[in-house]
């Protein structure tokens, strides 16, 4: 009968070292994966490609009622260095040069006033939307 006693002992004080231990380490893996999540950034990124379309949405809608002023203020740097770099077709340089190359009276109206042509419009569009790094 002793010795059972003692072979129960024994197991007892193996079952409560894993209890123990094994509370230990999942607590430390709940800490190390709270680690890895941090402030959430990670959710942020992986759910941005469906917030893309809403971004693309807005600036459409946006660009046209800007003003050259508020363009160039914003993209205007930007596009001056897509165009000394030569990383545009002519068509996007047509559109970036008119941009830029606007008279101080035509500083504050509209960019629709001034790019006349639907085609001009979205090329612009699509420059600013690669600049924001939404599109490629």
């Amino acid at each position: 009968m002793e010795t059972l006693r003692q072979i129960f002992s024994v197991i007892w004080k193996i079952i409560k070292w894993l209890f123990v231990t094994s509370w230990g380490l999942t607590l430390l893996l709940l800490a190390l994966v709270d680690l890895w999540l941090g402030d959430g950034s990670w959710w942020r990124s992986l759910t941005a490609k469906n917030t893309n379309a809403g971004n693309i949405e807005r600036i459409k809608e946006q660009l046209p009622n800007m003003t050259l002023e508020e363009l160039l203020k914003q993209f205007g740097d930007s596009l001056k260095e897509l165009e000394e770099n030569n990383q545009l077709t002519p068509e996007q340089q047509k559109v970036v040069r008119k941009v830029r190359r606007v008279s101080p009276s035509e500083i504050r109206s509209r960019i629709r006033d001034v790019l006349t042509e639907e085609e001009e419009m979205e090329i612009l569009l699509l420059l600013i939307l690669r600049l924001l790094g939404i599109l490629r």
